[in-house]
């Protein structure tokens, strides 16, 4: 029987919604749009990745983006295990992974990220998209991953942190803070990249999207929903702005056992 070729995952349009879990965007001179602005993103940063193999097992942290993992299975055909803390999150996964027929390469567990229940030594790279950077438990976290990579396996992170010691309404771990941790649960680091000047076009794009889409997020998530969005964007534009907080992309690399 005839089937269909899948969907690009690159080209899902975002919805405004959900504007907590796009990964910062990279604006181009021929690029205006949120969409683009991420596949440039990961563009970038994919050029830095470690070489992925088809027999490479991947672990992919998510609260709810499956753009990294679902763009990594269609283009590597890599077995991908994508874990979420919340059912919320597992059912928004489950049916990205359906809707971009990825069902041979992924699964979908519900699990603490740091409680996997996962096998040791096992997984040669962890991927975290934003995912764990208001974890309350980050230094569990970075002692789990590093539980279930092989030995000189790699922790790949493309996350919002601050830098310093910063006060506001966000739970952001505070990038030097973060890098100590991870020295003490046996990391290296590989490569740091911090995208300043991309994180506040980024939440600029995404306040105007907001706007443009008032009604729709409004049937979502109410009026009360609406506003706090705009709130917290606005808060994170400022922030960026006096350099306060920015995405920073961060390889890790776990030492020999």
């Amino acid at each position: 029987m005839y089937r269909k070729e899948a969907p690009d995952p690159t080209l899902k349009k975002l919805q405004a919604s959900n504007w907590d879990n796009y990964i910062v965007g990279t604006f181009l001179k021929d690029s205006n749009t949120l969409e683009e602005s991420q596949q440039n993103t990961l563009e970038r940063i994919e050029r830095l990745f470690p070489k992925i193999k088809k027999s490479n097992k991947i672990l992919v942290l998510s609260d709810g983006n499956s753009f990294v993992p679902i763009y990594l299975s269609s283009k590597y055909q890599c077995k991908i295990t994508i874990l979420c803390e919340t059912k919320e999150a597992l059912d928004m996964m489950e049916s990205d992974v359906e809707k971009y027929e990825q069902q041979d390469y992924i699964s979908c567990l519900q699990r603490d990220f740091d409680q996997t229940q996962l096998d040791y030594d096992y997984y040669d790279m962890v991927y975290s998209m934003n995912s764990i950077s208001s974890h309350k438990e980050v230094d569990r976290v970075l002692a789990e991953v590093r539980r279930t990579l092989v030995p000189q396996g790699r922790f790949i992170l493309l996350e919002k942190s601050y830098n310093g010691d910063v006060s506001s309404d966000f739970d952001f771990y505070e990038t030097d803070d973060f890098l100590r941790k991870a020295l003490r649960a046996d990391f290296e680091k590989v490569y740091f990249k911090e995208f300043s000047k991309e994180t506040q076009d980024h939440y600029v794009a995404v306040r105007k999207k907001l706007d443009k889409e008032k009604k729709s997020v409004i049937k979502v998530d109410g009026e009360k929903g609406y506003k706090s969005a705009i709130e917290a964007v606005d808060k994170l534009i400022e922030l960026s702005a006096e350099n306060k907080m920015s995405w920073k992309f961060i390889q890790l690399q776990k030492r020999n056992a």
